[in-house]
Parts: C-alpha cells; sequence; structure tokens
C-alpha cells in the first residue's frame, strides 16, 4: 500500500489551474464587513430604499447595465435592509464576473490546455515523493493534462538495455551500473546519503520470477505473448535516477479515474513518459484498460485525418505516448496518407531504429501520437494526430532558427513544452512565453506557487482547462457540412475569407481589449477575456 501523503491539499480550494474563476457566493458576513455594509446602506436612505434610491446605488455604485437594472429592479419594490444584505451575498455582486460558456468545437490544437509537469511529485524534482494523491491535488484544480513516469517494477538499474523512454528530450537517462551507484553515495553529503537506499534510485527490490516469452503464429511480433509469473512486481512511477520515492502505475491510474472528471467531463490527456522492458508495457496497457475501460477512447479502424473538439471527446482520457507504426505500416502511412512535403529535411528521412515502444501500447495513442522531435519538416510534422515535446530551451532554440515555421506549426497540429531539468525547486517557466509561440500544452510544476502557476490561474480562471486561442493563431476552415455539399456537387470553394461573414460560427470570439478597465463596480471587474486579448 501506499503512503498517505496528509501533508497534501485536496486541491479542491487551491489555485493554479482556475478556480478563482468559479462562482463564489458568500453565505455570511463577518461583524466588521456586516457593520460596514450597514453604513453603506444608511447612506443611501434610512428605514427603506425606494426603487429610485436602490437605482441610484445601482448605478453610481455597482456601475450597473441597463439591462442588469432592469433585472434587479423587476418587482419595483423598497429594499429593506434585509433585501440589501441579501443582494450582497448573491454571486451578482462577486468581484469575479460569472465565466462565460466556453466554445469547445474547435479541434484540439486551436485550444491552450492547462497542464502539468511530473505531475507525480509532491515537491522538489530530485528527493521529493512520488504520491497519488499529487494526481488528485492537479485534477481537483482543473488540470487537463498530467505526466506520468512509468518504470519497470522490478530493478531499473541493472545494466541491461531495458530503460525505453517515450520522450527523447526528457528520457535522455540511461542504464546505471552498481558501481556509479556506489559513486553516487560517496558523494553526497551524509544527510542524504542515508535515504538513499529507500529511494528509487537505490532502492534493490527481492528478485521476482522472471518473464518467459513464447510465440505464436496468429501473434504480431510487436505484441509477444507473457506468460506471467505470479509475483511479478508491477510497474512504478517516479523520476529517474533520483533520490525520489516511488508509487506504483496501478494507484496512479485509480488517482485519475476517480478524480479525472469531478471538477469538469472536458477531456483529460495523460502523458506517458515510459522507460519499461516490453513485458511491462503489456503490463501497463493491462493495467489502464482495466483501470480505466470506458473512459478509454474506442481503437479506430482507420487514422485520423483531422484532429476532433474538445467538446466531442467530452468524460474520454487522452493517452499521449510515443508513437509505432503498425509492423505492416509504409513510410507514406506517417502523413496519414497525405504526400509528405517536396522540401521535407534529409536528415530526418534518414531510415529510423526500431521503437522501443510496442505497438499494443502505442495504438492507446490515437489523437495524442508522441513523435521526436528533429525539425519541423520532418515527415511526422504533418502528421495531423502527432505532438512534439520540446524543453524550454530547445523551444528557444527552434524559434531563433525558425520562428514562422514554429508559429505555423503550431495553428494546425499540437506541441509540448516542459520546464528545464535544471528547475530542480520545481519554478517555474513564463507560460506566457510559449502561448505567444502558439504552444498549446505548456506543463508547469503545480508543486510550486510563482509567478508562472499565477498566469496560469489567469489563463484557465473559469474555463474548464481548455482556453481558444486567439483568432490570428487560428486556422479558419469550412464547415465539413458545406465542405461535403460542394465536393458532392463539383462546387469549387473561393477562399475562406471571403465568406467569413456566412459562417460566424466557425470565427472565434474577441475579447475586449479593456477588459481589466471595464467598471469600477463595487471592485467588481468584468473579466471578459483571458491574457492572450492583450497580446
Amino acid at each position: 500500500m501506499a503512503t498517505a501523503y496528509e501533508h497534501l491539499p485536496d486541491g479542491a480550494h487551491q489555485a493554479g489551474g482556475g478556480v478563482s474563476g468559479r462562482v463564489h457566493q458568500v453565505r455570511a458576513f463577518k461583524p466588521h464587513v456586516l457593520d460596514h455594509l450597514k453604513k453603506v446602506y444608511s447612506v443611501y436612505g434610512k428605514g427603506s430604499w425606494t426603487p429610485q434610491q436602490t437605482a441610484v446605488f445601482l448605478k453610481t455604485v455597482q456601475h450597473d447595465t441597463p439591462s442588469e437594472l432592469a433585472l434587479e429592479l423587476a418587482d419595483d419594490k423598497d429594499w429593506e435592509e434585509g433585501t440589501f444584505l441579501k443582494y450582497m451575498t448573491s454571486s451578482v455582486t462577486s468581484a469575479v464576473a460569472p465565466p462565460e460558456t466556453q466554445d469547445l468545437s474547435w479541434p484540439l490544437s486551436a485550444y491552450f490546455i492547462s497542464s502539468s509537469h511530473n505531475t507525480y511529485l509532491t515537491g522538489n524534482q530530485l528527493s521529493s515523493d512520488s504520491s497519488a494523491d499529487a494526481y488528485k491535488n492537479v485534477l481537483l484544480r482543473g488540470c487537463r493534462c498530467i505526466e506520468v513516469d512509468v518504470w519497470d517494477g522490478d530493478e531499473p538499474d541493472s545494466d541491461s538495455d531495458t530503460s525505453i523512454s517515450s520522450s527523447d528530450e526528457e528520457g535522455a537517462a540511461t542504464s546505471k551500473s552498481k558501481k556509479r551507484l556506489s559513486s553516487v553515495k560517496d558523494k553526497l553529503p551524509s544527510s542524504l546519503a542515508s535515504k538513499l537506499e529507500k529511494t528509487s534510485l537505490g532502492s534493490n527490490p527481492d528478485s521476482s520470477p522472471p518473464l518467459t516469452k513464447s510465440t505464436s503464429t496468429s501473434s504480431s511480433p510487436a505484441d509477444p505473448i507473457i506468460h506471467r509469473a505470479p509475483s511479478l512486481k508491477e510497474p512504478r512511477v517516479y523520476h529517474g535516477y533520483t533520490l525520489t520515492k516511488e508509487v506504483s502505475f496501478r494507484e496512479v491510474c485509480i488517482a485519475i479515474r476517480d478524480y479525472g472528471f469531478v471538477v469538469t467531463d472536458s477531456p483529460l490527456i495523460v502523458s506517458l513518459e515510459v522507460h519499461c522492458s516490453p513485458e511491462q508495457q503489456l503490463t501497463m496497457v493491462a493495467i489502464m484498460n482495466e483501470t480505466w475501460g470506458d473512459l478509454l477512447l474506442p481503437e479506430p479502424k482507420e487514422d485520423a485525418i483531422s484532429l476532433p473538439a474538445p467538446g466531442d471527446l467530452r468524460g474520454k482520457i487522452l493517452v499521449k505516448v510515443k508513437y509505432t507504426p503498425p509492423p505492416s505500416a509504409s513510410a507514406t502511412a506517417l502523413s496519414g496518407g497525405d504526400t509528405p512535403p517536396e522540401n521535407v529535411d534529409p536528415a530526418a528521412a534518414k531510415p529510423k531504429k526500431p521503437s522501443k515502444i510496442i505497438h499494443a501500447l502505442s495504438k492507446l495513442g490515437i489523437y495524442t501520437r508522441g513523435v521526436s522531435f528533429k525539425s519541423l519538416t520532418q515527415p511526422e510534422a504533418t502528421m495531423p494526430t502527432h505532438i512534439f515535446s520540446l524543453s524550454e530551451g530547445g523551444v528557444s532554440e527552434v524559434h531563433a532558427k525558425s520562428a514562422k515555421e514554429l508559429f505555423e506549426h503550431n495553428r494546425r497540429y499540437l506541441m509540448r513544452a516542459y520546464p528545464s531539468g535544471l528547475r530542480i525547486r520545481s519554478s517555474n517557466l513564463d507560460p506566457a512565453v510559449f502561448w505567444r509561440k502558439g504552444i498549446q500544452v505548456v506543463a508547469l510544476n503545480w508543486q510550486n506557487w510563482d509567478e508562472g502557476m499565477m498566469l496560469n490561474e489567469g489563463m484557465f480562471a473559469g474555463t474548464e482547462g481548455y482556453v481558444l486561442k486567439p483568432e490570428g493563431m487560428l486556422v479558419l476552415i469550412y464547415p465539413p457540412l458545406c465542405c461535403s455539399f460542394c465536393d458532392a456537387h463539383g462546387i469549387r470553394l473561393p477562399p475562406f475569407e471571403a465568406l467569413t461573414t456566412l459562417l460566424p460560427r466557425h470565427r472565434p470570439p474577441s475579447p475586449s481589449r479593456n477588459a481589466l478597465h471595464h467598471g469600477s463596480h463595487h471592485h467588481r471587474p468584468r473579466r471578459a477575456g483571458h491574457p492572450t486579448s492583450t497580446w
């Protein structure tokens, strides 16, 4: 059983993922607030307020609009002190305006998504605990993309080549020998060295009965038949080659199932970084299917040619994992059947090493197929369902060389950015820098409360963890019904811009650029947009 980490807040009242945008209602006033409100009431009338006196207060103090005035004065009755106090406890007087209804009908690539990095950690990146409660915490705070680093349940530090990563950038760590482990212990302070044997780096679990592999003529070469020994340990989750402690992969999956859709039913992306042997990857697949069941997307009959809308994926878990083409797939399948662009980078077109991620696990990544980034012109860069993952430094390098190409890529396809590995204390990058580049999934260290997390709170306040990009970052398209009708009748469509006035549904809302200056409504600002509206 995992240790209960009672010091972790449940997340329901913790900021970072947009909880400040929810409508809060005051149930009772503290004595000093009550005294102040009674004084305010006495200024505008004694005994009771006539409708005229009430209107003066609502106009001059609350700055109500004509429509709000009509609603609040509909009964045309005097306001007693009790009526006034009841009004002041209602959601109408909240310091935060009610959240606007989100349009989730655009493709996934059209949204910024509230995301977490190394979600399993409870503190710093080097020596903190891993806990299933960390997933409960961020999910109750509104996070919609979480990360899980998965390792073999048996000894991960042997010399055998069983360390496999689904992200070449984040998973570049190689197998450590016992000699190196001893060297590390000698260099550590005594206070940390004493903890080493209890952590993921120094653990030496009892040997488990080995797995035996058998072949079958009916089985795929990518999916070997595994005979599992009864006492085999299941995969575990932790930060590899650090002093962090692990938690079982099954417990993490259970926490995701139990809390993934409590706050919202918008789609949840589970980003897997896999360092497991093929045998334990099969165990991962079995655990996910058993635990998540119908929460997983059904396997499609053919590859998607476009990304779906978040609104069409409600209540579903999207697995992000490294993409492995089916054994019989041809090179053209990488681009979803489309012909690769002529300016493909020759270096990217070289023969690739066989993937160490088995197809049974890879095929769970339907709309979020992780692809190792080499260049923006590699063949996979036009695969509709791919997603690149780059460190903050990697994004800066690509932007310095190909700023326009990076921006254009992110208008159509998914990209993820994550903090530098040097941020040991779980500090955060500035997410706005990456949002401006159109990057949808900007993963932050939710273990820390700093400027980066404050900006994340501001971006996603009052949303379902998805924020539609500004118009300049979107690709305007014809509705599918329009396209199919025209194709069937041989009608050639003109450029989209010529018909934008006829297709208002497919144009994003235009948030007010003066949102922060609208209404000093008794400390009641009208939130008419997001940080993106000021870029």
